[in-house]
C-alpha cells in the first residue's frame, strides 16, 4: 500500500509510533530546569508581542543560560529548548 494514502498500513503506523516514541524520549531527556525555562522564555517573549530575533535569541540565551549555569549544553538540548519555547510562545494567553 502507498504510504502516503488515505488508509495507512501497519507499516506506516509503525513508522509513525517509532517517531513519537523517539520524541517523547528526547522530551524526557531534558532536564525540568530547562523545560520550565524554555516555558518562561516563551511567557516573556508572547508578552512583548513582536519582536526582532535578536531580542527572542537574547531572551532564550538569558533563560537556557539560568537553567543550566556554567554546564555544558548539546545542540539537542538546545534545538529541544527552542522548540519548546517557541510552542510555549505561540500557545494562546491563559
Amino acid at each position: 500500500m502507498n504510504p502516503f494514502g488515505k488508509r495507512p498500513d501497519k507499516v506506516t503506523n509503525d513508522i509513525a509510533d517509532l517517531l513519537n516514541k523517539n520524541r517523547e524520549a528526547k522530551s524526557n531527556a531534558i532536564p525540568d530546569s530547562v523545560k520550565s525555562a524554555a516555558k518562561e522564555a516563551g511567557a516573556e517573549l508572547r508578552g512583548m508581542g513582536r519582536v526582532p530575533v535578536e531580542t527572542k535569541n537574547s531572551i532564550y540565551n538569558k533563560h537556557l543560560t539560568k537553567a543550566v549555569g556554567a554546564g555544558t549544553v548539546t545542540p539537542d538540548t538546545r534545538q529541544s529548548f527552542e522548540t519548546m519555547a517557541d510552542q510555549e510562545f505561540n500557545s494562546p494567553a491563559e
